[in-house]
């Protein structure tokens, strides 16, 4: 079997395998984001303990939906357990209603759980950072020839564009301040 092609058995019990199949050899540390096999022992223990456990939970699952549609957090549920196990080290994380979001890589997109991070990513979208002025004292670029406005939102951010950050540090390179301590050093 190779390992990077999804077999027809696990296509037969999940209409979506095809979809998770190079996400669990991914998580179970089998393959690099190309596709390409990176741990040989890793790929066998994946292909001889992994697959036919996939299969015999998957289709044990599809047992108890009876006929029906299917129940898509228990079947990632599984997807994660599977690739939890076949991947290296002795733990496999319990889910609580505060983890849910690590089953989102084996859901589809319309039935994810929210993350932290999306609600990190709210809260900077709402943040004071708009409407901030540009930090180069020689600005120019807003109306009326004020300072101009810094449009990303990281925090990080001074300027309002490369090149006004280009014109704020003229003068100021690592070059210029190592000649400039060698002649202190010297006077």
């Amino acid at each position: 079997m190779d390992v990077p092609v999804c077999s027809e058995a696990i296509k037969a019990v999940d209409v979506n395998a095809e979809k998770f199949w190079l996400v669990i050899l991914r998580k179970a540390g089998v393959v690099s984001k190309r596709g390409r096999v990176v741990d040989e022992q890793r790929a066998d223990i994946f292909q001889n303990l992994g697959v036919p456990e996939l299969e015999f939970r998957l289709s044990c699952q599809g047992k108890r939906e009876n006929g029906g549609g299917q129940d898509h957090v228990a079947r990632a549920q599984i997807w994660l357990h599977v690739a939890e196990a076949s991947s290296k080290g002795d733990y496999i994380a319990d889910l609580s209603a505060a983890t849910m979001y690590r089953l989102n890589p084996f859901l589809p997109k319309e039935k994810r759980f929210a993350s932290p991070l999306d609600s990190m990513r709210d809260r900077m979208d709402k943040s004071e950072l708009t409407n901030r002025p540009c930090t180069n004292e020689r600005c120019a670029k807003g109306p009326d020839g004020t300072r101009g406005i810094i449009e990303s939102k990281h925090p990080g951010a001074k300027y309002c564009s490369p090149a006004c950050r280009a014109l704020a540090n003229r003068g100021y390179s690592s070059l210029r301040a190592k000649k400039v301590a060698r002649r202190a050093i010297l006077a």
